[in-house]
């Protein structure tokens, strides 16, 4: 099994400077919710050996960002200022290796490399002198330096190929550009047979192409899957759940007039009424809060914009009150959240945390939190006599940091991924106003982006203590004193708010099966603010 080498040196804080990045590490870029190198590293996600080399400065912000036992890689330092080359140099001196494919880490992979293999991408239309190339001629390799004009037929070098470790040693010996990666490729050429391959060209590395890879990239659950066409600027989602997208078509066709400039317009719908297989809508480049939360560095005066606008979405759909009754409102805020809580512990395998969880009295960071069930009569309480029919109308339903677009330049905020249903008889656009503060609330005060990007640590101390770690960036503060602000602004109840937030963390454990350490975050993180809530 190959040996993968993925570089990271050097600093890009002024190679992109249109990302306001947080970071300098080329490996921290950010793409979407999540920072480039955990792309490569998840596309080699079971391989044998995978190593990271960073400049030895960001050696520790990488591991506390990447955590390398979570992802399955080492981790390593090479001297700062280094070319590409001395770096892959220090790589082949560091780690003992037989099969090596290298991939610079501003490349996404998109299939691992044969042996003897390089991979080129399309290069992009009027723009070539960026990058080097490659191209084929009589069976031979021809290379193009940046820079240097180029045949039409020429293949951008992605930067990632593979060689015996015996031959690429050679090759970097005796490379003549120690800044260029693909003078390695022109020094292997003369001893070794390669072979081009044409791939998907996934390139993070150039503005020119950042935002189309974005595009390419953007997360979603694994029932859903998104397709982006940049030219027409439009987003197609498509769905296993077919009655799921029919309830989010339902709901953007008969929103309030005035509220559907929130929305990307619907362009096509394909299906039935009650079964819908797709739908096409307007596609917004703009980033969603969760990435500004997580990886941009923007001011506190950016933020106050972020919430000024927030609110004045939330008062829009304040503008359309209805009713929902007592038992649709019971339903969906006790009786849905009570099912997943039992659904989560009842999938728990190990014994003790289950009865742990179920029934014992737990220390969370240094706090005692009382038993599940007693706080979960409280909670009921709470929820029971918060019924009102002032605060039930127009919602969206989801209105978390992920479906809430900003641009940080025009002010301008836009919602994608409505929720389409409050509960099961309460199929479009009403529901209760409280709950879109409480998803809001739970990404910007209960830290959910934080714990679902693997930015925390969570360590079991004992039979019942537990060590819950969440490394929060400095906007932490400023947006606790926003969601105060902003619930005072909408008139709500913070203590019900708050509520709401805990039982958010506490029902989401279900729908996150595939990773129980995640599961097992967040159900502790609803308890820790279910204890502080009902205080």
């Amino acid at each position: 099994m190959p040996t993968i080498f993925i570089l990271a040196g050097g600093d890009i804080s002024n190679k992109l400077p249109h990302l306001h990045a947080d970071f300098a590490c080329p490996a921290l870029i950010p793409v979407n919710t999540k920072p480039l190198a955990a792309y490569v590293l998840d596309f080699y996600r079971g391989m044998q050996e995978i190593h990271l080399f960073v400049d030895e400065d960001f050696f520790e912000e990488v591991i506390r960002e990447l955590q390398p036992s979570r992802h399955g890689f080492t981790l390593h330092g090479v001297k700062r200022g280094l070319g590409v080359v001395d770096t892959l140099q220090q790589a082949l001196d560091t780690v003992h290796a037989t099969d090596v494919i290298v991939n610079l880490v501003t490349t996404i992979p998109v299939c691992i490399p044969e042996s003897n293999e390089v991979q080129g991408g399309r290069l992009p239309a009027h723009s070539s002198s960026e990058w080097s190339a490659l191209s084929v001629h009589q069976e031979n390799l021809t290379f193009y330096a940046k820079e240097t004009e180029k045949p039409v037929d020429a293949l951008a070098f992605t930067g990632v190929f593979r060689l015996p470790a015996s031959d690429l040693k050679v090759a970097v010996a005796t490379a003549q550009r120690r800044q260029d990666l693909l003078s390695v490729i022109e020094a292997a050429a003369t001893g070794v047979s390669l072979h081009l391959k044409e791939v998907e060209w996934i390139d993070c590395g150039h503005e020119a192409n950042y935002y189309k890879s974005r595009a390419s990239l953007i997360n979603s659950r694994s029932f859903n899957r998104l397709k982006v066409n940049i030219h027409c600027g439009t987003i197609t989602k498509f769905s296993s759940d077919k009655e799921k997208l029919a309830r989010e078509v339902s709901y953007l066709q008969t929103l309030p007039l005035n509220l559907r400039i929130l929305f990307p317009r619907l362009v096509s719908v394909s299906g039935s009424a009650s079964r819908v297989d797709s739908y096409e809508m307007e596609y917004y480049g703009y980033p969603n809060i969760a990435e500004y939360l997580i990886y941009w560095d923007i001011s506190k005066e950016s933020w106050w914009r972020c919430f000024d606008g927030l609110n004045a979405t939330l008062s829009l759909f304040r503008e359309h009150p209805a009713s929902i009754g007592r038992q649709s409102y019971y339903n969906f805020h006790w009786i849905k959240t009570h099912t997943r809580i039992q659904t989560y512990l009842n999938s728990v395998t190990d014994p003790i945390i289950k009865n742990i969880l179920s029934s014992s009295t737990i220390i969370i960071n240094g706090k005692v939190i009382p038993p599940l069930e007693e706080l979960l009569s409280a909670a009921e309480i709470v929820i029971s006599q918060s019924y009102r029919e002032s605060e039930f109308g127009a919602v969206h339903g989801d209105f978390c940091f992920n479906n809430i677009l900003f641009d940080v330049t025009s002010g301008i905020v836009r919602l994608i991924d409505p929720r389409g249903s409050f509960g099961a008889t309460q199929n479009g656009v009403i529901g209760d106003w409280r709950y879109d503060l409480a998803k809001l609330s739970h990404s910007s005060t209960g830290h959910y982006d934080y714990i679902v990007n693997g930015l925390y640590e969570l360590i079991q101390e004992q039979p019942g203590v537990f060590l819950l770690k969440i490394e929060l960036r400095k906007n932490a503060p400023w947006l606790e004193e926003m969601t105060r602000w902003l619930i005072s602004e909408q008139k709500a109840n913070p203590r019900e708010i708050s509520v709401m937030t805990a039982l958010l963390f506490l029902s989401m454990c279900p729908l996150h099966s595939e990773d129980s350490q995640r599961q097992l975050a967040f159900f502790l993180r609803g308890l820790e603010l279910l204890t502080q809530s009902l205080k």
